[in-house]
């Protein structure tokens, strides 16, 4: 498993690991953050950044992912809340919901209290026309339960709340802490939201230029930023940075696939057999005990001459080597300039996929590129880690070379392996769209201790990608030979 400050500093891993752990779907690419109820959609995103902004991207997916878990958004669709409804109610709800998630996972209370003082506490307030001031102290007395420093911004807005509509603020105060007390779910914070903007509605303002009715008819852009909208806007302004700063991450998508042939079949368990037999030697070598002389140990007879000269050591004792405790991960690059050679190439994959769970070590197998689906760059999983392989290993050839994307997708799989080591085999015939981010990928893989092998076919440029660990060849005939060496190399190779 990658290290945790390495994974902690790269935001594409950093955000894929938030979203495991909440079990939710992360996805980065687009122009804006946003979230459907299902998955949580972050913009391109620069690859690392300081530890303010990586604290907005876990603030952003802990709120978020709070919402996917706690909140019943189908209660929206029910009650048809109008604008200023849904504002009060989306008040209370986050805390609601963030209060619930903290009390899991006391790390995301304290992430929140931190994301809270950077957005409310140490960043000033903005200007706001008084008709917004009672929503202004409504948020930031809620955001003050998990942050009392802000106390005195508190204060500050209260009391001119209190000049423009006096009186509101003592009326209200009892609904809040009756809300703090017993909010069982989405639908008591709307109840309590409604109460809220009644006796607001209600109360007769000293200021004409205070009165809220017309709030009622105004739409969001016209009321205070909440926490998710400073951080989508936040969020989105990382995504106008230079494009060769961002990056987006391809998602799981879809693609024709064929099952291998019975003809097909059968020459995989052939070249199988083969490439198992050695690694089956190999991972024995590996594992296998070292015998030694030792003072205990298992009486070795042989040894008892070794008494007359004084000698003690007598015993044999095992010494065990390291096993080959790996992760592998083949990508197949499936794109249209592949479609003489897809047949071998998928051939090829069932083969290794077959050796290597004969030998016990655990293979993922993914082909790129998918259908994209709206823009966004998509792979195809043809084998997930530790399942028996199957039959159906020929993709349909087609599309561009998203390496990228895809590569950013599939070190935020194998990093969350157990095994000490972990292992990207690419077999590819071109270049990839953006060779430059590629190569920026490859650097986060190797800083991360991820080792990538490249095989490429009639590809020389492979060798700029992967100078030391990648290797061109310009026959299919010799494809087998030099994929079965590559990942020998790969595999008894120490690091």
């Amino acid at each position: 498993m990658v290290p945790s400050p390495a994974l902690l500093s790269c935001l594409p891993l950093l955000a894929a690991s938030l979203g495991h752990r909440h079990g939710v779907t992360v996805e980065i690419g687009g122009p804006r953050a946003y979230t459907d109820g299902r998955v949580i959609r972050l913009p391109d995103l620069p690859t690392s950044g300081d530890p303010r902004f990586l604290g907005l991207v876990r603030g952003y997916i802990d709120h978020e992912a709070a919402h996917i878990r706690f909140t019943d958004f189908d209660l929206l669709r029910r009650e048809q809340p109008d604008v200023l409804e849904k504002y009060v109610w989306n008040i209370l709800e986050d805390w609601r919901i963030e209060d619930r998630l903290a009390k899991l996972y006391p790390g995301c209370g304290e992430n929140f209290r931190a994301l809270i003082q950077e957005l409310f506490l140490d960043a000033p307030r903005p200007k706001l026309p008084k008709t917004q001031w009672f929503l202004d102290w409504l948020l930031l007395t809620v955001r003050s339960w998990r942050l009392p420093a802000l106390a005195g911004r508190v204060r500050r807005r209260a009391g001119e709340v209190e000049r423009v509509i006096p009186g509101l603020l003592d009326r209200v105060t009892p609904i809040l802490e009756r809300m703090r007390q017993h909010c069982p779910d989405s639908a008591a914070c709307l109840a309590y939201a409604r109460e809220i903007i009644a006796l607001w509605m209600n109360t007769p303002p000293d200021d004409p230029n205070a009165d809220p009715q017309p709030l009622r008819g105004s739409d969001e852009a016209d009321l205070p930023e909440d926490i998710a909208a400073i951080l989508r806007r936040c969020l989105r302004a990382s995504s106008k940075e230079p494009i060769k700063s961002r990056t987006s991450v391809a998602v799981m998508g879809d693609k024709p696939v064929q099952s291998l042939t019975d003809q097909q079949l059968a020459d995989s368990r052939r070249l199988t057999s083969g490439l198992k037999a050695r690694l089956t030697g190999l991972l024995q070598a590996s594992i296998l005990k070292r015998v030694a002389r030792s003072r205990r140990g298992k009486l070795d007879p042989k040894l008892l001459a070794s008494l007359a000269t004084g000698s003690p050591r007598i015993f044999r004792q095992g010494q065990p080597k390291p096993g080959l405790n790996t992760a592998v991960h083949l990508l197949l690059d499936t794109s249209g300039s592949m479609r003489e050679r897809i047949s071998l190439a998928g051939h090829l994959a069932h083969a290794v996929a077959e050796a290597l769970y004969g030998v016990g070590l655990p293979l993922a197998v993914t082909a790129f590129p998918g259908r994209p689906q709206l823009g966004t760059a998509t792979y195809v999983p043809l084998l997930d880690y530790g399942d028996r392989p199957h039959a159906r290993f020929l993709p349909d050839a087609s599309g561009d070379t998203p390496l990228t994307q895809v590569l950013w997708a599939v070190l935020q799989q194998i990093s969350r392996r157990p095994e000490p080591r972990q292992i990207l085999l690419l077999l590819t015939d071109g270049e990839p769209d953006d060779p430059e981010t590629a190569k920026d990928v490859l650097t986060t893989a190797a800083r991360l201790g991820i080792e990538v092998y490249a095989l490429g076919i009639k590809a020389p440029s492979i060798t700029s990608l992967l100078p030391i660990t990648s290797q061109n060849i310009d026959t299919l005939d010799a494809l087998p030979e030099a994929l079965f060496q590559m990942l020998q190399r790969a595999l008894i190779r120490r690091k």
